[in-house]
């Protein structure tokens, strides 16, 4: 019980100590459109590269923007992700180079933007082998259009949810 304990408060400061602005709350749910909606930046991003931040339980990933949904990011990025599970498993498991997914960011500094949600702030996609579409591997939720709900989405759709709940934005490449 005292090593779980441990590892929890572990777990916690780790993610104190990689928020790069005030934290505000412990994270409640929120929807997809919530999300979107209350988050500066949203992204297409692809994996170029990963590694451990030196005396941290987290991982920094080096990552290249393919497509801006919302907000304005530089070509590439760092990102860094708790890793908690190094204190059980020291091997560890890292994304590998090449995955995409989306992002929903916070304001950066210094090129490092954290995810605007522990929980919610990253989806991967995956790639339908008979559309060669990218797919977001898991549900929207409260989206506006109610063909889109309870299904997953291609990026194409996904952009279009954007514009809907930001007001006809563009996205940029």
């Amino acid at each position: 019980l005292a090593r779980g304990f441990l590892a929890s408060a572990l777990l916690f400061a780790a993610g104190l100590a990689l928020s790069t602005g005030p934290v505000l709350a412990i994270e409640t749910p929120i929807t997809t459109a919530g999300l979107i909606k209350n988050t500066p930046y949203v992204a297409h991003v692809r994996v170029l590269s990963s590694g451990q931040v030196p005396g941290m339980a987290a991982t920094e990933y080096q990552l290249e923007v393919l497509e801006s949904f919302k907000g304005s990011l530089p070509g590439t990025i760092r990102l860094r992700m708790l890793s908690g599970f190094r204190v059980v498993n020291p091997s560890g498991q890292r994304h590998p180079a090449g995955s995409e997914w989306l992002v929903f960011l916070g304001p950066g500094k210094s090129g490092l933007y954290p995810l605007r949600s522990l929980q919610w702030g990253r989806m991967d996609l995956a790639i339908d082998p008979d559309s060669d579409l990218r797919i977001i591997t898991r549900e929207l939720i409260g989206v506006p259009a109610p063909t889109f709900a309870g299904r997953y989405h291609t990026l194409r759709e996904f952009r279009e949810i954007v514009r809907s709940l930001i007001g006809g934005a563009e996205a940029r490449p």
